[in-house]
């Protein structure tokens, strides 16, 4: 979880974020479905504008695993609101999609 004010700033993450982010866990992204690499920092950096507005988003990612397949994630945005609706940014989240069942 990512947490952003309404000037774009990141005031919290968990421990997941900073080793996304950081580039540590040597995770590639691409675009769902098209294939196109993506870096996941610069993503997240493009849409910190878009979560501090409080407007919602999904971009569908996938990456590949270490032993070769494949795992679709969904990045999700939305508003945080004070007590009398105004917005005061926005949270980021990263989940695993489930796969459909035949």
């Amino acid at each position: 979880m990512l947490v952003v004010d309404s000037e774009g700033v990141v005031v919290l993450r968990n421990d997941a974020w900073r080793e996304l982010l950081d580039g540590s866990n040597g995770t590639g992204f691409q675009r769902y479905p098209d294939g196109e690499d993506v870096d996941l920092k610069s993503v997240v950096g493009e849409l910190l504008e878009v979560a501090s507005r409080g407007d919602t988003f999904n971009v569908a990612l996938r990456s590949h695993g270490p032993r070769g397949g494949q795992r679709r994630y969904e990045l999700r945005g939305e508003g945080l609101r004070d007590d009398r609706g105004g917005i005061r940014g926005g949270i980021m989240t990263l989940t695993p999609r489930r796969a459909k069942r035949q």
